[in-house]
């Protein structure tokens, strides 16, 4: 479970969390699975405020998995100045085919949204998806991933079906943004 369900003050999560962003230029937060029906997921805190970029997530893998190092590697590429859009292919430093999509509820990356967010702004956010194995996506009929959480906005079919994916994300100048 996460820092929260186990009993820690959310308080002392958020100035742990916040510390962290300050010194790395962000952190990495996992939320282990809740049963079947919640799976795992990891997600990033601190790109939005820390480099204008939408905070990115990972679901289906064990916490302690490598999501939180892909997760790392890919805000680093942030921090050096990539930007992903929503329905981009992930560059190089993904393994598999995987593109981005939209989150449709923010509020799910809790710690992320307390410390960038407020309750009239919602943080942006992108979802890592892959197909499933017969190549489907979560937003085609009959997707089906055991133990993946679909937590974006339906998308449509990848702008290209090679095995890497459609178009790679794009390097810009970082942005910095304050607290929003």
């Amino acid at each position: 479970m996460c820092d929260v369900c186990n009993g820690e003050p959310l308080e002392q999560v958020l100035a742990r969390y916040q510390r962290m962003v300050d010194e790395y230029g962000w952190a990495v937060m996992g939320v282990e699975a809740d049963g079947p029906r919640r799976p795992g997921f990891a997600y990033t805190v601190g790109l939005w405020a820390k480099h204008g970029h939408p905070e990115l997530l990972i679901s289906g893998c064990p916490v302690h998995s490598g999501s939180v190092d892909v997760l790392n590697d890919l805000a680093q590429h942030v921090a050096e100045g990539l930007r992903l859009d929503r329905g981009e292919a992930v560059p190089e430093c993904i393994e598999e085919r995987v593109v981005t999509v939209d989150v449709a509820d923010v509020r799910r990356l809790e710690i992320a949204q307390a410390l960038e967010g407020n309750d009239d702004v919602l943080i942006p956010a992108l979802q890592l998806v892959r197909p499933d194995p017969r190549g489907r996506w979560p937003w085609e009929p009959g997707w089906s991933e055991p133990g993946v959480e679909y937590f974006g906005r339906p998308l449509p079919r990848p702008r290209s079906s090679s095995p890497r994916g459609g178009r790679v994300g794009q390097r810009h100048q970082p942005r910095r943004h304050g607290r929003r």
